[in-house]
């Protein structure tokens, strides 16, 4: 029983870092038993409590844990055991508890959103299985979450831009600009809190058309840091144990004009623990001649937040990127 504990232990923050009970007696009041299942959960990990973890996953959720790191699922224990093996050494951040923000049940399926210390809120999967609530995800959207959008009209930061051809993976045309980043912050946040999760290099090839419409391709992280050669933009179906691949373009538009300009991405990452999609927000600052650009936020609901500065340089196959005096009187 010692082993479980401390083997628990270790994956309440390993699994969140690196990829490699009872029901709750709430007088039948579902959102009761929801909140109590969720807290539940997050005592167990850190009390090293693996069976009653275990006991309050749903099916999905114990695929999940055995898929992490391109694994094939056993039985719950074992498979978060091995993992907490595989884990042992690695070092994380300390965790801070979610707050349950809201509830939202229809019949045999639930959704909390949780808040971390940011602000920064999460959607949280729960499924009713032989009449207990259980977690249906710990990590990732899981696919399915709501699309940003285009939207309509033209934006004065990118008036004078081009048409944009998009042929599968390949974008050309309009304004185009390579955003280079050495060190993006990778956070993972869930029902245990929020930990690190990997430090990347990240490039993409953004392209803007007169509308205002942004199309991100070409999204790259580095190869030689682990986990992120296990990080990819989406390709096909999402699952934990498919290796990810570089997918189609992301799509967005430019909010806007001048000194307060930004990006609103429809971002989706596939990663060796899960798939992490939805709307991002990206600022633009002027940096002399060219932009410098910001993200520190959440990529929608999915569990998923980022943080960094990328470098904008003249793209290949467009015109050039507005400058911020450019984008200013235009």
């Amino acid at each position: 029983m010692a082993r479980r504990r401390r083997a628990a232990a270790v994956v309440a923050v390993a699994a969140l870092a690196l990829c490699g009970g009872g029901c709750s007696d709430a007088g039948g009041d579902p959102e009761a038993e929801i909140r109590a299942a969720l807290e539940t959960v997050r005592t167990a990990f850190a009390a090293g409590d693996l069976d009653t973890v275990c006991a309050l996953l749903a099916r999905s959720a114990v695929r999940e844990v055995g898929s992490i790191g391109h694994s094939s699922p056993t039985d719950c224990w074992a498979d978060a055991s091995t993992l907490a093996d595989r884990m042992a050494s690695v070092r994380v951040r300390a965790a801070e508890p979610p707050r349950i923000a809201a509830v939202q049940v229809a019949g045999d399926r639930a959704t909390a959103i949780t808040v971390m210390g940011r602000g920064s809120k999460t959607r949280v999967r729960l499924a009713r299985e032989n009449g207990r609530w259980k977690l249906a995800t710990l990590f990732g959207s899981g696919g399915g979450e709501g699309r940003a959008g285009v939207g309509r009209g033209r934006d004065s930061a990118t008036a004078r831009c081009g048409p944009v051809t998009v042929r599968g993976r390949s974008v050309r045309g309009g304004c185009a600009a390579t955003a280079t980043a050495r060190d993006i912050d990778f956070t993972l946040l869930s029902v245990l809190g929020a930990s690190a999760f990997a430090r990347c290099g990240v490039r993409m090839d953004l392209h803007a058309d007169g509308r205002g419409r942004v199309w991100a391709a070409n999204v790259d992280t580095d190869k030689d840091r682990f986990p992120c050669n296990d990080i990819a933009p989406c390709s096909g179906r999402p699952g934990v144990g498919a290796l990810p691949s570089s997918g189609p373009p992301w799509r967005g538009r430019v909010r806007g004009s001048g000194a307060r300009m930004r990006l609103e991405l429809d971002v989706c990452l596939d990663t060796c623990i899960g798939r992490f999609e939805g709307r991002t927000r990206l600022r633009l600052v002027p940096a002399g001649r060219r932009w410098a650009m910001w993200v520190r936020g959440a990529v929608g609901l999915s569990g998923l937040e980022l943080e960094g500065e990328w470098e904008l340089d003249r793209g290949e196959g467009g015109a050039a990127w507005p400058t911020p005096s450019a984008g200013a009187g235009a």
